[in-house]
């Protein structure tokens, strides 16, 4: 994997197509509208019979945040997007309509739809 496409796979393109048709039917259901909350939770801290520990420790939020607050969709990923359209089921397909609000009201993307 050469650098350009190590960083189309690790930037927004990093999930699923199940989560970009997801935010597709937020999207049709007036979704994207409402206030979001995002949560990070754990189940117990660790029981270890005579004691409980009172801590934990999470690794990676850091790089988590340093990915959220750069990723964006640009040129290779809407170009990475439309080369799936008709790829994929029906069920999947990304719409003209999502993809004008996501990616900007660009005629030239919805044009080759």
């Amino acid at each position: 994997m050469n650098r350009s496409q190590q960083a189309l796979a690790e930037g927004i393109l990093f999930t699923d197509m199940y989560q970009l048709t997801m935010a597709q039917l937020y999207f049709r259901m007036g979704l994207h509208e409402r206030p979001a909350q995002f949560d990070h939770f754990f189940r117990s801290y660790p029981d270890y019979g005579d004691h409980k520990a009172g801590y934990a420790i999470n690794a990676g939020l850091a790089w988590l945040l340093d990915w959220m607050a750069t990723a964006a969709f640009g040129a290779a990923e809407i170009d990475y997007l439309r080369s799936t359209i008709g790829s994929t089921p029906a069920s999947t397909t990304l719409s003209p309509m999502y993809i004008q609000t996501v990616f900007g009201e660009d005629q030239d993307i919805l044009d080759e739809i």
